[in-house]
């Protein structure tokens, strides 16, 4: 599983639209970290097209 930044996150309805695109998603307590075993450019467009904006990958 990989860990990256994830922006405009700011409620539990962001977090389920995101879910209801990407199977195998999880997210940090504060909404700030999105976790997941998606491939890095496939999960940057899908959020792209939903109005979130993916960071930088986090170790």
């Amino acid at each position: 599983m990989s860990k990256y930044e994830i922006f405009n996150v700011n409620c539990s309805h962001c977090v389920n639209k995101i879910k209801n695109e990407l199977d195998n998603v999880s997210f940090s307590d504060d909404l700030k970290v999105i976790i997941t075993d998606h491939d890095e450019d496939e999960l940057r467009e899908i959020l792209e097209d939903l109005g979130f904006k993916l960071g930088k990958k986090l170790d």
